[in-house]
């Protein structure tokens, strides 16, 4: 055996690339709160005028990925799947701008409970994402450190 080749303890470097990402959020969280209030009113407004495209691009703007507060990600986390579980199957609409990651992540999220979140419904959203984004999405979101 070669005794000379480099050992790297990888749990240590994600520790720390973690608390630069929990830094690097920057926003107290009495700001992200606010930001969480006004994207629930953005995506009641949406829903409510029946424009699930719509309300979805609402829901996925500037999600509290990597923060500490678990309470302010549960939250953000039934937002988004409350509009997930508004569409029909039939009626999911399928766009390339919406923010694949982030909604890949809420989904995998939503699958973690199925006692809370339908995981027929998630299955189907999975499809979709899957369709647009391609195996590459779903590889990039399972190694993101930065959790939903």
């Amino acid at each position: 055996m070669n005794s000379g080749l480099r050992k790297k303890n990888v749990e240590i470097e994600n520790s720390d690339d973690e608390e630069e990402l929990r830094k690097s959020v920057g926003a107290n969280n009495l700001e992200l709160e606010n930001q969480l209030r006004e994207r629930q009113n953005k995506v009641q407004s949406s829903l409510s005028r029946g424009d699930l495209s719509q309300a979805l691009k609402h829901v996925l703007e500037n999600p509290p990925l990597g923060n500490c507060d678990l309470s302010l990600k549960e939250k953000n986390l039934s937002l988004v799947l409350s509009v997930l579980t508004t569409a029909k199957p039939s009626d999911i609409p399928i766009d390339s701008n919406w923010d694949l990651e982030t909604l890949a992540k809420y989904i995998y999220k939503g699958m973690e409970h199925p006692d809370k979140f339908n995981p027929q419904n998630l299955l189907l959203w999975h499809e979709k994402v899957t369709e647009i984004g391609g195996v590459g999405l779903l590889g990039r979101v399972l190694t993101d450190i930065r959790t939903a």
